[in-house]
């Protein structure tokens, strides 16, 4: 889940820092600098983990500062494809679950990867696993409708709850610079319908986290972890 990521970069000690340690200080910049940040196809960053080498500062005409060139390793999350993680229930909706790990919270578990058998109860706001049909010998019987379902063959995936999940993809926000607006040229009849559409397609590239997972909770020992910690309870029992 969490891995090394080895960087280098140019760092700035103001003068009023002069007389302090200077590993500590450039230790403090980095990590003001990167902590909980989003470097693209790297992850995110947690803090810095080892301070590699450090070059003697220069100053710059005018400037007044100190800029050393350093090496570094950083924490950095991101979890590998394939990789089992806990987390908890954060939201629901009918398009799927979103999980959150307290740092981060942008995991999503798409209607497709939920365990199957899974319906929305749109009652509750919540998702409902039917895991009696789950078995290949019950699927034929399953209703065409689980809402259907008793209470009693629901297992329910509540918000808080502690669930184990596997992740499957991820993605990075593509934050490069744009290419400058050209100036607007006069335009045929039907422009400022683009031009409203733009502004629409704009408006919902915001709010995009600069990275996001993708994650499945369909396998044995995956879901919400009371799940199957009732279903060990019993086999201890009949023992």
């Amino acid at each position: 889940m969490f891995v090394l990521s080895h960087l280098k970069d140019t760092v700035r000690v103001q003068a009023r820092d002069f007389g302090r340690d200077r590993a500590s200080v450039i230790t403090a910049e980095i990590n003001r600098k990167y902590s909980n940040k989003v470097l693209p196809e790297i992850g995110l960053c947690i803090a810095l983990f080892d301070l590699l080498d450090a070059s003697e500062g220069k100053v710059l005409y005018g400037d007044g500062c100190l800029y050393h060139r350093v090496e570094f390793t950083l924490v950095v999350f991101r979890p590998f494809i394939g990789e089992h993680i806990i987390g908890t229930v954060k939201s629901t909706s009918p398009a799927g679950v979103r999980v959150s790990l307290k740092f981060f919270d942008d995991i999503y578990i798409p209607l497709r990867s939920l365990q199957t058998p899974s319906a929305y109860d749109p009652s509750l706001n919540e998702f409902f696993w039917a895991s009696e049909y789950s078995d290949p010998e019950m699927a034929s019987s399953m209703p065409a409708d689980l809402l259907s379902c008793g209470e009693e063959q629901r297992l329910y995936m509540q918000i808080g709850q502690p669930i184990r999940i596997r992740i499957e993809q991820e993605h990075f926000l593509d934050v490069s610079p744009k290419e400058a607006p050209k100036a607007p040229a006069p335009s045929p009849d039907g422009a400022e319908a683009n031009s409203v559409e733009e502004q629409l397609r704009k408006e919902r590239e915001e709010g995009i986290p600069p990275y996001s997972l993708i994650a499945s909770c369909d396998g044995p020992g995956l879901g919400i972890i009371a799940w199957w910690q009732s279903e060990e309870d019993g086999q201890q029992d009949q023992q």
